[in-house]
């Protein structure tokens, strides 16, 4: 039954979610990043630090884009 449904389940579509996930990702650790939030919390017992963040932003603007290609351009 999961099979069938996935079968059912569009892409591109989820593509389009893909997008606006990862756009409000990048927002968000962008203004963090920029108001110093960042060096005050603690993920999984360790420190954020702003090169962490930066690697976070990267890998979000990556999947930003490869959605947005996947989602609208590709055919």
């Amino acid at each position: 039954m999961l099979k069938r449904h996935l079968k059912q389940v569009n892409k591109h579509d989820v593509a389009k979610v893909l997008v606006g996930f990862s756009a409000s990702e990048l927002i968000s650790h962008f203004v963090l990043g920029m108001s110093g939030l960042f060096t005050q919390l603690q993920t999984l017992g360790l420190p954020v630090s702003s090169s962490s963040n930066m690697i976070i932003l990267i890998f979000w603007a990556i999947v930003f884009v490869v959605s947005v290609h996947f989602a609208w351009f590709k055919k």
